[in-house]
C-alpha cells in the first residue's frame, strides 16, 4: 500500500471524544431493505454489515421518526417502540463487526433552527 493511503486505516478521534478504528466511512445509502411496517429485516442487516467490515463507521439509512413520515418503500422506522429489537440487532451487528455506527440527526447548534416534528 501507498504510504499515502496508510492514514485511511488509523484510528481517528472526533473533537467530541468519540473514535473509529479507521477512517473509511459507509455513507448512508437508501437500501429499500425494511419490512412494510419499517421494522429492520434479515436481509437488511446482511447488506450493512456485509459493507461494514474493514470501515471506521456505518451512517445508516435515513428512517422516519413518525409513523405518518414515511417517506418511501422499505424505509427504516424509529417511530414506535416494536422497531427496538431490530434496531438493536442491526447496531450489535454492525459493532460484531468492530465499527461503529451513526444516526444522523438535527443539530440546533450547527441549523441554528430547532428540530420540527409533524407530531406536538
Amino acid at each position: 500500500m501507498k504510504n499515502e493511503f496508510k492514514p485511511l486505516f488509523e484510528p481517528f478521534t472526533f473533537p467530541g471524544g468519540a473514535s473509529i478504528d479507521g477512517r473509511l466511512v459507509v455513507a448512508p445509502m437508501t437500501h429499500f431493505g425494511s419490512h412494510d411496517d419499517g421494522t429492520i429485516s434479515k436481509d437488511e442487516i446482511d447488506f450493512i454489515t456485509a459493507r461494514s467490515s474493514e470501515m471506521g463507521m456505518v451512517i445508516t439509512a435515513c428512517a422516519n421518526v413518525t409513523p405518518d413520515g414515511k417517506a418511501f418503500e422499505g424505509q427504516p422506522s424509529i417511530a414506535r417502540d416494536e422497531d427496538i429489537p431490530g434496531l438493536k440487532k442491526l447496531a450489535s451487528a454492525i459493532q460484531a463487526k468492530g465499527t461503529k455506527s451513526h444516526h444522523s440527526n438535527s443539530s440546533r447548534r450547527l441549523s441554528g433552527s430547532p428540530s420540527f416534528s409533524s407530531k406536538r
